[in-house]
Order: C-alpha cells, then sequence, then structure tokens
C-alpha cells in the first residue's frame, strides 16, 4: 500500500453528482467539499450491518455489468482509440478507482492511496480487486472506475507543458491539458486520473506535446 496526500486546490477530482433524474460528472473543489452525492445510497451486503451506505451509481462499477438478453458486457478503455499506436503513454483507465469520504488518517488497504483532503481519498487498485476493495471499505465509497480515465508518462518537461501544478508539490488537483485532473508521481512517472469524456482530448494534447520534444 502507497499513501499520498494530495494538495486542496480548486478543480479537484471528478466526481459524480445528481441532480433529480439527470446525472453528470462535476469538478470538486477539494477545499470546501461542497459537492454533494444526492443520489440515493444502497448499502452494501457485507457492511448493512454497520449501516455503511455505499452509491447506487453501479453503472460506473464494470463489475457489476451482468449478461444478458444476448448483450454480454466487455472491458474497454475508453482511450482505447485515442492512445492507439501511441508511444510513451500507459493507459491507466481499467485501473479500479474508489473514492472515499470519511476519516482516512490510519487506513490501511492493498491499493495505492491518496488523499485530497483529510475526509476524501482515491483509491487505486487492479481491476480484479476492485470489488472486494469496494465491500470492504467503511464511510462513503464511490466506484468512479468507469467516469474517470487515467495515463502516465515519464517526463518533467512534458508535464511543464501540460500543467501548472508545482511538480514538486504533488499529488495535487489542478488543470491538465485544460481539464480538472488529480496528478501524482512517483520515481520520475507520473499519473493523470480525469473525466473519462475528456479522454479524446488530453490524449491529443499530450501526443502532439511528446512529438514535439522527440
Amino acid at each position: 500500500m502507497r499513501a499520498v496526500c494530495a494538495a486542496s486546490v480548486q478543480g479537484a477530482l471528478p466526481a459524480v453528482v445528481s441532480h433529480g433524474a439527470k446525472l453528470r460528472t462535476a469538478p470538486v473543489d477539494a477545499r470546501t467539499e461542497c459537492v454533494r452525492a444526492d443520489s440515493q445510497f444502497s448499502k452494501n451486503e457485507q457492511n448493512q450491518e454497520q449501516g455503511w451506505p455505499m452509491s447506487g451509481l453501479v453503472f460506473l462499477s464494470p463489475d457489476e455489468a451482468r449478461s444478458e438478453s444476448g448483450f454480454t458486457p466487455r472491458l474497454t478503455s475508453p482511450l482505447a482509440r485515442a492512445l492507439a499506436g501511441a508511444n510513451g503513454i500507459t493507459d491507466l483507465s481499467l485501473l479500479g478507482k474508489l473514492e472515499l469520504r470519511g476519516p482516512t488518517g490510519g487506513l490501511e488497504v492493498d491499493a495505492d492511496l491518496i488523499r485530497i483532503t483529510p475526509g476524501r481519498a482515491l483509491l487505486v487498485c487492479p481491476p480484479e480487486r476492485t470489488a472486494a476493495l469496494r465491500d470492504s471499505l467503511a464511510g462513503v465509497v464511490i466506484d468512479v472506475t468507469a467516469g474517470l480515465a487515467g495515463i502516465e508518462v515519464e517526463s518533467a518537461t512534458l508535464m511543464r507543458r501540460l500543467t501548472d501544478l508545482d511538480l514538486t508539490s504533488l499529488p495535487a488537483v489542478g488543470k491538465v491539458a485544460g481539464v480538472p485532473a488529480l496528478v501524482t508521481a512517483d520515481e520520475g512517472r507520473f499519473r493523470m486520473f480525469f473525466p473519462q469524456e475528456y479522454g479524446d482530448s488530453v490524449v491529443a494534447v499530450v501526443r502532439d506535446l511528446l512529438e514535439g520534444l522527440r
């Protein structure tokens, strides 16, 4: 388990927000944590007795997809086409991504723990461990696996052209290629997680900048 803490700045981790019957993704102001998940919360089976709520937005949980009426779900990255033939960019979109809202101090999990604020964190894990991790967590857990795309690159020069974030103060949240993102760093490699609907745009900018650096 690797735990890191993100700077509390505006434009942070995108979250799913419900307004009546309409659902959209929106950036979160990590300083105020004022974004509310207004969808009805259902309690997962494992935590029912403890009363820990789990987001009912199951469409963001790929492992909840079921075969029925001749339909067979297939796990595919939203960046598959945009990254076709790309070099120097690793697709992280299929990793499990869980947003935890609640105290995270002392939390021990078999996943990368990225603390955004004292009361919010993003946990990243291999896709096959997402369901078990999701069921084991206490607090409000929002599975954002399908809502967030992600990439990894290995170039500080590239990152300085992509964002105004201080690369010595990562993880942090802010704009990357003009869209809200959570950025982390580990031994010269940089991870970026952003709303999947902006994926093609972000990848296009990254590929253009990488081509210019070669």
